[in-house]
């Protein structure tokens, strides 16, 4: 069965689509945030500009971490800004990649003395809520410029950097550094200037999106495979994926149970898997997000792989919702290491299919 979307878009939902998608407009790299913990720890934890991550390394508490950072801040005479984040929050994803990509930006860290620390909740869930004194970071991305001790200087959001140009999130940032309130970005109130950056931002990212390989199939050991599929669209998809390179999904599939599967190495990574006479699974994949499995179990030698981009599924009369706090980089280095949570009887799937992508099994 296969439908099409067209849906209008309000002047404010492209506002809130700017803010928090538009603004990333470079794909990640096929290792993201959510490389397994184990792996991440044995690396050297190499700043990108301003920005320093603290993961977890080994048995380190988080607190020792921190005050690692805090010492080497000192020692560069470097003012503190911490960002409590996760790989779920689109306003956080926005910033790191201005950090990341931005020269006005950086230049602004650079002018000012600034270090950014960056704090995963999800990863430092309990820890990361009791670190600075007086915050709770239940809100992000949430900002704290804080003193040569770890204590709370000024606390702000991220979304009041102003997050439609990077001029904003300059300026701001400076005066977080310094220790001083936001103050509104120059666009606001500004309708129609608000437009001309939203759509110079689209156009970007169209730009940038050219010649990206939206479906990727890579033969590993063992009859697993590394497959990649990147979501260039805005909405949050559906992706079914056969697990057999010899048995492709049939229009009207016919199943009899629905599982909710965990991957082990990320709180929030989950899919769907259904059994019946051709087993396929479902993926979540986040708007201008991507999925990346290490290490999945794809039996056969069929050459071909064909994955169905979804604008809509149903299981027995009901459409299949989205976790809220969906990760935008899926990238599972272990991706064969799964736990079921739960399985349900099934009667009927229908699927409403946007496009089919299909890649050759190399």
């Amino acid at each position: 069965m296969r439908t099409t979307n067209h849906t209008p878009r309000l002047f404010s939902a492209l506002l809130f689509g700017a803010i928090t998608l538009a603004t990333a407009l470079t794909l990640p790299p096929l290792h993201g945030e959510a490389l397994a913990r184990g792996k991440r720890a044995k690396k050297a934890q190499k700043p990108s500009g301003p920005a320093y991550w603290i993961h977890r390394q080994d048995d380190k508490p988080l607190g020792w971490l921190f005050a690692s950072h805090l010492s080497a801040a000192r020692k560069k005479k470097e003012r503190v800004v911490v960002m409590f984040t996760a790989d779920w929050c689109s306003p956080c994803k926005a910033i790191k990649e201005l950090v990341k990509g931005s020269a006005v930006v950086r230049k602004a860290f650079r002018k000012h003395r600034g270090r950014l620390l960056y704090i995963d909740v999800d990863e430092w869930r309990g820890p990361a809520h009791r670190l600075i004194p007086g915050v709770n970071p239940r809100k992000l991305p949430t900002l704290v410029r804080i003193d040569q001790g770890g204590r709370k200087v000024i606390e702000t959001y991220g979304s009041q950097l102003g997050l439609l140009s990077e001029d904003a999130v300059a300026h701001n940032f400076g005066r977080l550094i310094d220790g001083k309130p936001l103050e509104k970005p120059f666009y606001e109130g500004n309708s129609a200037k608000q437009t001309q950056l939203i759509r110079a931002q689209a156009s970007a990212r169209e730009k940038r999106n050219k010649g990206v390989k939206e479906l990727v199939v890579r033969r590993l050991k063992g009859g697993k495979v590394r497959l990649r599929i990147v979501n260039l669209d805005g909405p949050r998809r559906w992706f079914l994926v056969p697990l057999s390179t010899t048995q492709p999904l049939p229009e009207s599939p016919r199943v009899a149970t629905m599982d909710v599967v965990k991957f082990n190495e990320h709180v929030r990574a989950w899919f769907l898997r259904f059994t019946g006479d051709t087993p396929f699974m479902a993926v979540p994949v986040a708007g201008y997000g991507d999925v990346d499995l290490v290490g999945w179990p794809l039996p056969g030698k069929g050459k071909k792989l064909e994955v169905w981009e979804l604008n809509r599924l149903e299981v027995d009369g009901t459409v299949q919702q989205f976790e809220r706090k969906l990760p935008y980089h899926l990238n599972m280095a272990r991706a064969g290491q799964t736990t079921l949570l739960r399985s349900t009887p099934v009667k009927q799937v229908k699927v409403f299919v946007k496009r089919k992508l299909s890649a050759k099994v190399r």
